[in-house]
């Protein structure tokens, strides 16, 4: 919107007109001297706000690209883990359905190993 701005310009060019006709001349001087602080600072401030706004727009849009990345990411992620998860869960039984046939072997040698153990460590 250029409603501010416009209003910014407004003023400036009013108190331009006032500066020249001061008919104090010390009061002119001084007005003079300021008039361009004065100006700028009222332009600025009338850009703020629409500035504002068109940083919040233009954030939003990389705030919302960002989440949809981040969606995106987590659910790779997710699909991932669970396909990992199968594996693992695989591994085991699979581990597990080895050592089935000779586990009762393998309990006995880990009994004769903490025996050889505490006759010499």
């Amino acid at each position: 919107s250029l409603l501010a701005p416009s209003a910014a310009f407004a003023i400036s060019a009013a108190t331009a007109l006032w500066i020249m006709g001061e008919t104090n001349p010390t009061t002119q001087a001084v007005a003079a001297a300021l008039f361009p602080y004065y100006s700028c600072i009222l332009v600025f401030a009338a850009t703020v706000i629409p500035t504002k706004y068109r940083f919040n727009a233009w954030s939003g849009s990389i705030l919302s690209k960002i989440d949809v990345i981040k969606q995106s990411t987590t659910d790779k992620v997710e699909a991932v883990s669970s396909i990992a998860l199968r594996y693992v869960t695989k591994a085991e039984t699979t581990k597990d359905d080895v050592l089935r046939p000779i586990e009762a072997k393998l309990e006995y040698a880990t009994k004769i190993e903490v025996q050889l153990q505490r006759i010499d460590p």
